[in-house]
């Protein structure tokens, strides 16, 4: 199996940005049953983000929030998954930005 991790400078295998995430921001995400999503604790995750995506009136703002979703979701899910969607955004931004 392909250790990523072994390729990330020390601050970041030793999870010091996504822990202070997880730990400050979503707490309640911590346990195991919240990140199955079959789970009380992700359905109000889900209709928070979901009632909040359809009210916010700008359309960036909208993108802005999924991402912030979706690295939270996955911080409190698997840390090394939270780095890879970060820095996949950040490539995938970079490549359009140059088209």
């Amino acid at each position: 199996m392909l250790d990523v991790a072994q390729w990330l400078p020390d601050f970041v295998r030793n999870n010091v940005l996504t822990d202070t995430v997880t730990d400050t921001v979503l707490p309640w995400m911590q346990s195991d049953d919240a990140k199955s999503f079959c789970s009380l604790q992700y359905l109000a995750f889900f209709l928070g983000v979901f009632v909040l995506y359809w009210v916010m009136p700008w359309k960036r703002a909208r993108v802005y929030l999924l991402v912030a979703a979706s690295f939270m979701f996955y911080a409190c899910w698997n840390k090394q998954l939270a780095l890879l969607i970060s820095a996949t955004t950040v490539l995938d931004y970079l490549i359009a930005r140059g088209l």
